[in-house]
């Protein structure tokens, strides 16, 4: 359930989605991620050995956990709640340190800081154009954005993973529709 959509040097990038009525199979988490909640759903999560706990989900609120700090993670996810579980996780190659403590950012809060980097939030209205800096980019809503520096306008689905590298990219929403994005800006080694 674990679909691998950006790989590089620093980060694996996942989007895990499971229909409703689907279980994943107990899997194990060993480095430090965050996960970016796409649908808002209620599901149930088991750790190996444990009793299963219910787990709401909120669209657009993310996680951090620092498992070179608590230890690595043995566990499942079901849904049998007839509601779809999406969540894009990444995972750093580097562990945060030993002073890494879990990180939650609420839908609306702007910015999540944590040892490998922080999240932003960004809102580009309708005929808006906006400079954004970092490194990676998920889209939360669908729509089409251009980039100035490339030819083709970006179409941006719902849950699109791009790479910018660290550059400065300035994105015009030519669009209806606000387009919500998550920027991934990571520290320096």
């Amino acid at each position: 359930m674990h679909r691998l959509v950006f790989r590089n040097d620093r980060i694996d990038v996942y989007s895990v989605r499971m229909n409703p009525g689907e279980s994943s199979v107990y899997h194990r988490h060993r480095r430090d991620q965050l996960g970016i909640v796409l649908r808002s759903t209620r599901s149930l999560g088991q750790i190996l050995g444990s009793q299963p706990q219910p787990n709401l989900s909120t669209r657009g609120a993310i996680s951090y956990i620092p498992h070179s700090t608590i230890g690595a993670l043995t566990h499942r996810v079901s849904t049998p709640f007839g509601r779809e579980f999406w969540v894009i996780g990444i995972e750093f190659t580097q562990p945060g340190g030993p002073a890494a403590t879990r990180a939650m950012a609420a839908p609306d809060q702007a910015v999540l800081d944590f040892p490998q980097g922080k999240i932003t939030r960004v809102e580009i209205g309708p005929g808006s154009r906006q400079t954004v800096s970092g490194d990676l980019i998920v889209a939360l809503t669908p729509g089409q954005l251009t980039i100035d520096r490339e030819v083709r306008p970006l179409s941006l689905e719902e849950g699109a993973v791009k790479w910018i590298g660290g550059a400065r990219a300035r994105f015009t929403n030519p669009g209806r529709r606000p387009a919500s994005l998550i920027v991934l800006t990571l520290a320096d080694r």
